[in-house]
């Protein structure tokens, strides 16, 4: 029964995270249709020492962005970074609520990445 109940515990945990996977990108998706577009500039990364995948480093990236109204200075969520990025090669796209500024949505991209 233990087995079972673990199992069955580990499920619903996964689940919850897809629907939290699910209702970020069609914030997102929405972002990118009805709201505003900025790109920004990587000022900081902050690493976050208590997370580690392997050699990956977990960390929030502090950004700038230019508005009518001036500079925003804004921080992500936690991201996964391999050691070799640096603040150069990182990208910051933010999509911002029409209406209420304080709704956005992050997407960091590498820059300069040949496929």
């Amino acid at each position: 029964w233990a087995l079972l109940l673990n199992g069955l515990l580990w499920l619903v945990i996964g689940g919850a995270f897809l629907i939290k996977e699910v209702s970020h990108r069609r914030r997102l998706h929405r972002l990118k249709q009805e709201g505003l577009f900025y790109e920004g500039t990587v000022v900081n990364i902050i690493p976050s020492h208590w997370i580690r995948i392997g050699s990956y480093i977990t960390a929030r990236v502090e950004f700038v962005y230019k508005t009518e109204k001036g500079d925003c200075t804004k921080r992500s969520g936690y991201v996964l970074l391999s050691p070799f990025d640096r603040m150069e090669d990182l990208q910051v796209n933010i999509y911002v609520d029409r209406y209420h500024s304080e709704k956005y949505m992050v997407e960091l991209l590498r820059r300069g990445v040949g496929r």
